[in-house]
């Protein structure tokens, strides 16, 4: 994937000052966190990286850059430098994983993407040479109804074509474990389970 936006400061030292639509905010290494507070779906996920990091989050009391897709957008983004590049990871918190909760997590993490590049771009980062979405949740039913619903089965061959903003096309990358973006370009999508406390953990 290639996003441009020109060479620039570093993560560890770029100035976050100029960002106030969202909560942005460095980190040592070690670990940072994306939380939910619903109480229906309280927990976070814990991502430990060795290098600092930028964790990015909606900011409720400001209005977003641009809330692409109806104003949805995931509940967190993590951006670290390595040496082989920038990493952008996104992440959305589900309690219960169904087809109608995967459609609206898509179109979260989707809505996070493009507000997160507008942040690298805005801080003069270099472009993302890694970006990976993960949806943390308790329990999945999204596999199940579409490996046993002939209907979707039907509609997803030949489907490859479909707008991505379609159900099918929806269906189909939660099949494929990607996420498709308007412009064609495909990201990967991991599927992180949270514990009996709603939490989980992911290395970076």
């Amino acid at each position: 994937m290639s996003w441009r936006f020109g060479s620039a400061p570093r993560v560890d030292n770029v100035d976050l000052s100029t960002i106030r639509e969202v909560q942005a905010a460095r980190f040592p290494a070690g670990q940072v966190d994306i939380e939910e507070f619903a109480l229906s779906g309280a927990g976070k996920v814990t991502f430990h990286t060795s290098v600092s990091s930028i964790r990015v989050i909606p900011d409720n009391d400001n209005h977003p850059i641009s809330w692409y897709f109806e104003n949805k957008c995931a509940d967190g983004a993590v951006i670290i430098q390595y040496e082989s590049g920038l990493e952008l990871h996104i992440v959305e918190l589900k309690t219960k994983l169904t087809p109608d909760k995967w459609t609206l997590a898509r179109r979260q993490l989707q809505g996070m993407l493009a507000n997160s590049l507008s942040i690298v771009g805005a801080l003069s980062l270099e472009s993302p040479a890694l970006v990976v979405c993960y949806v943390a949740f308790s329990v999945e039913t999204v596999g199940d109804f579409i490996s046993t619903n002939t209907v979707v089965q039907k509609q997803l061959v030949g489907a490859e074509r479909a707008s991505p903003d379609t159900k099918i096309a929806s269906y189909r990358d939660f099949k494929n474990a990607v996420l498709t973006l308007l412009d064609g370009q495909v990201v990967p999508v991991k599927l992180v389970y949270r514990d009996i406390h709603g939490n989980a953990s992911v290395t970076i």
